[in-house]
């Protein structure tokens, strides 16, 4: 019983933050806002920008790995890694930002870096989670 709560406070760690802050909200904007983001998913990031204006609807989770829908084939898919966090302020390890539409920004934090940030088309999604 004590693993299967720890496994769904796990979960809601990784959806509560962008389900509540991102609710009823359109992202504008992705971005890196650190070096190794840039030079890491540089080319990922303006891929996703160009699906923007993104309706937010939900986060949902599959094992480690959270998505988000932004078309009807594409997910944004991420895994926070050890240390990874959602914030609505900017710390020294904030990598990625996402801009709203009503100028609220959402920042992914990750201390050590083992998280990601991933595009997937939907066939991939049914096929490797």
């Amino acid at each position: 019983m004590l693993k299967l709560n720890l496994y769904k406070r796990n979960i809601l760690i990784r959806i509560r933050t962008p389900n509540k802050k991102l609710k009823n909200k359109t992202i504008t904007e992705l971005n890196y806002c650190s070096k190794p983001y840039k030079k890491k998913y540089g080319e990922l990031i303006k891929e996703l920008n160009q699906f923007t204006p993104i309706k937010f609807e939900k986060v949902f989770c599959i094992g480690k790995a959270s998505f988000l829908k932004i078309d009807k084939h594409y997910y944004f898919s991420y895994h926070l890694g050890m240390t990874g966090k959602w914030s609505e302020i900017k710390e020294k390890h904030s990598h990625l930002i996402i801009k709203t539409s009503n100028q609220d920004q959402l920042y992914f934090t990750d201390t050590r870096r083992f998280g990601n940030i991933k595009l997937l088309k939907e066939g991939d999604l049914l096929k490797k989670y």
